[in-house]
């Protein structure tokens, strides 16, 4: 469970934490970003550290680690959880650089502050030793402390082994403040700006390689986690918030309603068998969901590269099932919640719309998964890189 000794003293920092990170919470969606204090009770616990190599100075933990590790962080604030969980995977993302890039990257502290990117308008040319960006790069989460960057993008149209992914430092782009949303608005997930922007060879790594599985990871490192292909890593990463703040939603709306009573009747509300059964289903069905994230990243660990296509299209269809099942289990108790979940100051309409804005990403496609999976099943190819 959670990666050994080590997996479990890491839990127990991330655990510790919460109270501290919940406290941050309404400033941070005040802020359209995470806090500086949540950031930094953040590096406390080391969490972000935890897919970096023992000899940068990380914990060098697999994906079972992870795993638990996001859907605790994610009871504390899904905004605060989704950019944590993104910097720890984009850590391992550069774990895929070249080597000597890596030594340069990690050698003031075990893990950067990094948003990644692929969506967005943009262009990228190949030029003498290295590439040439250009573009405005979307849904950069965690952008507002970024120290570097990644952005990804193919140098030749219409071949996907061109794509790659490029680090560049923060000081070599510009964020463009437009995330106004409903939900995740803690997350600062702005657009990233690049003008003719060069980056060198030994600063990009394939995008391909890096999701079948064999990038230069899997063979600069030993640590079998650097064999891991990189959607179910990803999905991880966007799954846990929900799932997290679903494991919240059930324990907030238990303590409540023990002590409610209904306005204008005298029965407690813990005492009526709708309230019941709406709590039931809603334990039950988060409890599903970290089931099968459970399922799924113990199969990843063991097959890593050599999974099947179906394999992995069922990975990805079984993630989104989670996301979706503890949405619902969030909606469930909010409709019972009353008038009174509806204040900013609760934190069951926060929930809400995070959880809606978590779902709505493109790996979570309730449809275009379902379909994966069937055609797949059918003999027909997905139509998507993002499996």
């Amino acid at each position: 469970m959670a990666g050994g000794v080590a997996g479990e003293e890491l839990l127990d920092s991330v655990r510790a934490a919460l109270p501290g990170l919940e406290a941050e919470a309404a400033e941070s969606e005040r802020l359209r970003r995470p806090t500086d204090r949540a950031i930094e009770i953040l590096r406390g616990t080391r969490c972000l550290e935890q897919l970096v190599p023992r000899k940068y100075g990380g914990l060098e933990l697999d994906l079972d680690s992870f795993l638990e590790c996001a859907m605790t962080l994610g009871e504390a604030d899904a905004s605060l959880a989704w950019v944590a969980n993104f910097y720890t995977e984009h850590n391992w993302l550069f774990c895929h650089m070249p080597e000597e890039f890596q030594r340069e990257l990690f050698s003031q502290r075990p893990c950067v502050l990094a948003p990644a990117a692929i969506a967005g308008e943009s262009s990228v040319r190949e030029v003498d030793g290295g590439f040439v960006l250009d573009g405005r790069w979307r849904f950069g989460s965690g952008a507002m402390h970024a120290e570097w960057v990644m952005v990804g993008g193919a140098s030749r149209q219409g071949d996907p082994t061109s794509a790659h992914f490029y680090a560049l430092p923060a000081e070599q782009v510009t964020i463009d403040d437009v995330w106004h949303t409903a939900g995740l608005r803690a997350t600062g997930s702005n657009d990233i700006l690049v003008e003719e922007a060069f980056v060198p060879t030994d600063h990009a790594a394939s995008l391909v390689a890096i999701s079948a599985g064999n990038g230069p990871a899997s063979k600069l490192h030993a640590a079998e986690v650097y064999q891991s292909p990189m959607v179910p890593v990803l999905m991880t990463a966007a799954a846990t918030p929900t799932i997290g703040q679903a494991r919240a939603a059930v324990r907030r709306f238990r303590e409540k309603t023990a002590e409610r009573t209904r306005p204008m009747s005298q029965v407690a509300e813990r005492d009526r068998a709708g309230v019941q059964m709406r709590l039931a289903e809603s334990a039950h069905e988060t409890r599903e969901a970290e089931l099968v994230m459970r399922d799924v990243i113990g199969e990843v660990m063991r097959l890593r590269a050599s999974a099947s296509l179906e394999q992995r299209v069922r990975w990805a269809l079984g993630m989104t099932r989670a996301v979706h099942g503890a949405r619902r289990a969030i909606h469930r108790l909010a409709d019972a919640g009353g008038a009174s979940g509806q204040f900013e100051h609760d934190p069951l309409q926060r929930a809400v719309r995070d959880a809606n804005a978590a779902a709505s990403h493109i790996a979570f496609d309730w449809d275009a998964r379902h379909q994966g999976l069937g055609g797949v099943m059918l003999g027909v190819a997905p139509n998507t890189m993002l499996f």
